[in-house]
């Protein structure tokens, strides 16, 4: 389909339409105002380009908004999926706090702390501190269940 440049008028496309227009006009000759029509016409299809880019738009940020909420119900349950206590430790990861001293604060070994953050990351499907932070973000959006 052809496009029309809304600052400079119309393209090939526009300008036979105008030519068709302006044919097959039941205006007698004398009548016909052709740069008028040509100005007229030409800001109807740059309205009408600038409608459909409008309703384009639209509808991919309805989608992606779907998309998000879609997200965000699967980050909370992958959330929901963890235990009391991998909530908690997750709570601690994504404050920035390393194992040793997670392991400190609530009494495990370094060694339990290294194996609790490995099952949070296997059951939220993450590989990588960065992803479990975006699934952490996306959660609580939809839920309080993050953290302590």
């Amino acid at each position: 389909m052809a496009t029309v440049d809304c600052v400079n008028g119309a393209d090939d496309f526009s300008s036979d339409l105008i030519a068709e227009y302006a044919a097959s006009s039941t205006v007698s000759e004398g009548e016909r105002d052709l740069p008028a029509t040509q100005r007229l016409l030409r800001q109807a299809l740059a309205r009408e380009t600038a409608l459909r880019r409008e309703r384009d738009q639209l509808l991919e940020r309805r989608a992606m908004e779907t998309k998000l909420f879609v997200d965000r119900d699967e980050a909370a349950i992958r959330v929901a999926s963890l235990s009391l206590r991998q909530r908690e430790i997750m709570g601690l990861i994504l404050a920035g706090h390393p194992n040793k001293n997670i392991a400190a604060d609530i009494g495990l070994s370094q060694r339990t702390v290294e194996s609790h953050r490995a099952s949070i990351m296997k059951k939220m499907g993450v590989t990588c501190l960065a992803a479990l932070v975006r699934l952490a973000l996306a959660a609580e959006g939809n839920d309080e269940t993050v953290g302590n």
